[in-house]
């Protein structure tokens, strides 16, 4: 859980009582792929709001005459 909320490699071994950088990589790097798994939806969704918005704006009520 530390190293998703950004604790460092060095910070994991100070704590977890590990004796190498290799035995808490693991951690950071599930970690770093929470973190960018979560920045591409938001930039999916991002986009999804804006294409939305675009469609929206094109929209005009029809009159009949």
């Amino acid at each position: 859980m530390l190293a998703h909320d950004g604790a460092t490699g060095p910070e994991l071994l100070a704590v977890s009582g590990h004796s190498s950088l290799a035995q808490v990589e693991p951690y950071i790097q599930e970690a770093n792929q929470a973190r960018l798994a979560d920045a591409a939806m938001a930039k999916s969704a991002a986009g999804r709001k804006k294409k939305r918005a675009k469609v929206t704006k094109r929209s005009h009520p029809v009159t009949l005459t």
